[in-house]
């Protein structure tokens, strides 16, 4: 079993998507998706947020991957991004 690391993120920690570099942080972790679903399992963790409403794409390996940011505005921790007015006072003519 030497040189087997498990990873709590569907990533690691270098990987880029589009560009963009994906850090661990960015995907809840294994145990935050049991302790979150109350599921060990993947699939039994994928009905459960399925029939909850929540928005994942199953991995690999049949875990859910789940955005810690909508997690977070989910449960209410963030609110969603403030989208500005534009100003159109100077427009009339």
């Amino acid at each position: 079993m030497e040189g087997l690391r498990l990873r709590s993120s569907p990533f690691p920690s270098n990987q880029q998507i589009g560009g963009k570099a994906v850090s661990d942080d960015t995907y809840l972790s294994a145990d935050e998706l049991e302790r979150l679903t109350g599921k060990k399992y993947g699939k039994a963790q994928c009905k459960v947020l399925a029939a909850r409403g929540w928005v994942f794409e199953p991995g690999d390996d049949g875990r859910p991957i789940v955005l810690r940011a909508y997690h977070d505005q989910r449960l209410g921790l963030k609110g969603p991004a403030k989208r500005r007015r534009p100003r159109l006072d100077g427009l009339a003519a």
